[in-house]
């Protein structure tokens, strides 16, 4: 499985002005289409405000759908999401 669309997430300005920094660690869910079908929050950075922006960042991302047999595949990513001034 590989990335063909992963921007990264937008600094949340109330985590910047609080100088707020972390990483985020996320189960990405990709189905069958390479498209992300949930997003779930493994270990929060400590602040939500960066929770949610990697959150909602990862869900749109894209993705190259693993193939196995000739046929493409399911599968959950587990993503490090970094924010750091």
């Amino acid at each position: 499985m590989t990335y063909k669309n992963a921007h990264p997430p937008r600094y949340p300005m109330t985590a910047v002005t609080a100088h707020h920094q972390g990483t985020v660690v996320l189960d990405v869910f990709v189905d069958t289409r390479s498209r992300v079908s949930d997003v779930k929050v493994q270990r929060s950075s400590g602040y939500p405000a960066l929770d949610r922006a990697a959150e909602a960042a990862a869900r749109h991302w894209r993705y190259a759908a693993g193939v196995k047999d000739g046929k493409p595949y399911a599968s959950v990513l587990r993503v490090p999401v970094t924010f750091s001034m």
